[in-house]
C-alpha cells in the first residue's frame, strides 16, 4: 500500500476517518492524500463570469484556509500528507 486517500468535510466523522488514514498510512510507510469536494452554490452558475470568479476566489480561499486547521493534527505530523481541494462544475 503506497497511498491511501481520505475524504474529508470537516464533521468529526471524517476527522475519525483522517486518524485511520494516519494509522495506516504510518503503519505502511503510504502517502496520505487527503480530499475535500468544494461544494457550489447554485449562485455561482446565475451571475456574470467576473462575478463567478470573485466568488470562487473568496470560497476557495476559505476552505484552504480550513483545511490547513483541520490538518493541523499531531497524529498527522509523521505522516507525508497531500492536501486536494476539487470541484465541479
Amino acid at each position: 500500500m503506497k497511498n491511501i486517500i481520505i475524504l474529508v468535510d470537516f464533521s468529526k466523522h471524517s476527522e475519525f476517518a483522517l486518524k485511520a488514514g494516519a494509522i495506516l498510512a504510518k503503519k505502511h510507510h503510504a502517502v496520505l492524500h487527503v480530499l475535500h469536494m468544494l461544494e457550489l452554490s447554485d449562485s455561482i452558475f446565475t451571475h456574470s463570469v467576473s462575478d463567478n470568479k470573485k466568488e470562487m476566489q473568496f470560497t476557495l480561499a476559505l476552505v484552504k484556509k480550513k483545511f490547513e486547521s483541520f490538518l493541523e493534527k499531531n497524529y498527522l505530523k509523521e505522516v507525508k500528507v497531500v492536501p486536494i481541494i476539487k470541484h465541479q462544475y
